[in-house]
């Protein structure tokens, strides 16, 4: 099986290595691009080419992460996006899914839970529906998310047609399988 291919864009360099080296450890990934600037990920990728995942920070001086995983859908639609953020607000939650993140990790995640998101990521099909995303947040913010983003049409099939996800939907958030409420 070969490795899949992974860029890493965070403006802390110690972030980066750390997700590096854990990447790494896991065996299955080959970090081929690590960049500390939405700027520096544009010029390395194209240099590069595409990667099948990419990990981005939303916070960052310049252009942000959302800029981010916007451009790489844009230039580079194989390539699965996943933001990576401290923050667990809900606002932040939905534009990286905007954009076209097909996740959304915590930096306070355990090591081996990010590595679990990141394949998980990588072998769903295509994001049709909201339970292809992989969201991985609190209680308190998977309840907000829910009722927001669920209960509502949320535009995001491979037509642009909006999708709306019942309330016995159930959605993998950080490896479970139980509803949400």
């Amino acid at each position: 099986m070969r490795a899949y291919t992974i860029a890493l864009v965070d403006d802390h360099p110690v972030v980066l290595a750390g997700l590096e080296r854990l990447l790494l450890r896991h065996g299955t990934y080959q970090v081929v691009v690590s960049a500390t600037s939405g700027e520096s990920l544009m010029e390395q990728m194209q240099r590069s080419g595409p990667v099948d995942l990419a990990i981005v920070d939303l916070r960052m001086p310049g252009m942000d992460g959302f800029a981010v995983i916007a451009w790489l859908k844009a230039n580079y639609p194989a390539t699965r996006s996943v933001a990576l953020s401290f923050s667990d607000e809900l606002q932040w939650v939905r534009r990286a899914l905007h954009a076209g993140a097909r996740g959304y990790l915590l930096k306070d995640m355990a090591p081996d839970a990010i590595t679990l998101r990141c394949t998980k990521s990588l072998n769903t099909g295509n994001r049709a529906r909201t339970s292809s995303c992989v969201v991985c947040l609190n209680r308190r913010v998977r309840i907000r998310f829910w009722s927001v983003m669920c209960c509502t049409e949320y535009p995001h099939g491979n037509s642009g047609s909006p999708a709306i996800c019942s309330t016995r939907q159930t959605i993998p958030i950080c490896g479970s399988r139980t509803p949400w409420v």
